[in-house]
């Protein structure tokens, strides 16, 4: 890693901020260097060596393959397609190397397979947005300010408004990875703006730009949508975190509690957005629209869908939440003819 994707890797370090980091050893001088900065003893960041030996001479080949072939004959929905598989033989040694270990390090969680989905696996670079380098965000005081290496005074902190933990991880892509796409920006202006408006930070100026009978109607929708997306917001900061929840259920590593818990607030969250009530864009005119921004209709009417909603009541219909709360297997379930026939 220490040619042209050296930058790469400093700036995915940066942005990520992972807690664990694996480390396969030995380590060249530079890449030593850079991860003691990283993850020193004044850091709260878990290392573990592991040395790659083991996985010379193609032998991370060898392991990657046998995974891939095991994971289609036991699960033949996971995306393991041929040309995922001559993706893997492509790879470089030390990247097969690095990957292998990685394998070799979930397998003692039973989580190896999640190598197998594509969803994975994301490029350093893509066309829509910019990858700033690690010498740009440490410069610009992006992350982190570059007194004492903390967050305080950094731009993230500064503009960081989020309610949620997954909110808070979201914006940080964002910051360390900036559209420049120009349909993708005003996409995400409109959605943002729509939103920082309903909850009255423009009211008195966007009150001055409308007339006496428009701006009536339009400050009831503002009101609706500020009214909804504050409650939406206000239950899903207090709830576990959902994106990392969904994760160890897709996994099977959630506890019962975190199960409900993170079920129930899809179903919640879902039921106020319905509220909104989107009506067809060819049918009503811009100005009485409940919501305006084509990003946010989307979101909303996905996160609001009958399909989400209905999967949602479903799972948690056979289950019983006192039980999950205090950790009892045995009364768990509900059962029902319906649900679990014999």
């Amino acid at each position: 890693m220490d040619g042209a994707a050296r930058s790469g890797l400093e700036a995915v370090l940066l942005g990520l901020a992972p807690v664990e980091v694996i480390l396969g050893t030995p380590l060249s001088f530079s890449t030593e260097k850079l991860m003691r900065a990283y993850a020193g003893p004044a850091s709260n960041v878990r290392v573990e060596c592991t040395s790659r030996n083991c996985f010379s001479e193609g032998g991370a080949l060898a392991e990657l393959m046998s995974l891939f072939e095991k994971s289609e004959v036991n699960s033949p929905t996971i995306e393991n397609d041929k040309q995922m598989m001559e993706g893997v033989m492509a790879m470089p040694e030390l990247v097969a190397q690095a990957m292998a270990l990685s394998v070799h390090y979930l397998k003692g969680f039973g989580m190896e397979r999640l190598i197998c989905f594509g969803s994975s696996f994301r490029p350093f670079t893509a066309n829509t947005e910019m990858s700033l380098s690690a010498n740009a965000l440490q410069q610009l005081e992006v992350l982190k300010n570059n007194s004492d290496g903390s967050i305080e005074g950094s731009l993230f902190q500064t503009m960081n408004n989020t309610c949620t933990a997954f909110g808070s991880r979201l914006f940080r892509h964002w910051l360390t990875h900036p559209l420049c796409d120009r349909n993708l920006i005003c996409a995400r202006h409109d959605a943002i703006s729509e939103i920082s408006e309903s909850m009255g930070s423009r009211q008195d100026s966007v009150s001055i730009r409308q007339d006496e009978g428009d701006g009536c109607c339009a400050a009831s929708a503002r009101s609706d949508l500020s009214t909804i997306l504050s409650s939406v917001l206000t239950m899903l900061g207090r709830s576990l975190d959902s994106q990392r929840g969904i994760t160890r259920i897709f996994h099977c590593k959630a506890t019962a509690k975190e199960f409900v818990g993170v079920i129930q607030a899809v179903l919640t969250a879902g039921k106020e957005l319905r509220k909104l009530v989107l009506e067809d864009t060819d049918n009503v005119s811009s100005q009485h629209r409940t919501v305006h921004s084509s990003l946010l209709r989307r979101l909303i009417s996905t996160a609001s869908s009958s399909a989400v909603l209905a999967n949602a009541v479903k799972l948690l219909s056979c289950l019983d939440k006192d039980a999950a709360d205090q950790g009892d297997m045995i009364n768990l379930f509900i059962s029902s003819v319906d649900q679990f026939p014999e």
